[in-house]
């Protein structure tokens, strides 16, 4: 079999945001020792579905 070289595979879906994604936010939260505690609260909010998708892609990409 020949080998035909890296295959490029662009994903599209809705993506849970954390508020540490922010850089001046990230380090008001690391500061103040509250970042896990407001993360948790805002992947309270999303719907399971959207975490469940977010999960499963996440592990067949670090494959």
């Amino acid at each position: 079999m020949k080998n035909i070289g890296y295959v490029l595979i662009e994903v599209v879906m809705n993506l849970p945001i954390h508020l540490g994604q922010c850089s001046h936010c990230r380090l008001v939260f690391e500061d103040t020792g509250i970042e896990k505690l407001v993360n948790r609260e805002v992947q309270r909010d999303y719907p399971p579905n959207l975490h469940d998708d977010f999960v499963r892609l996440s592990e067949w990409i670090a494959v």
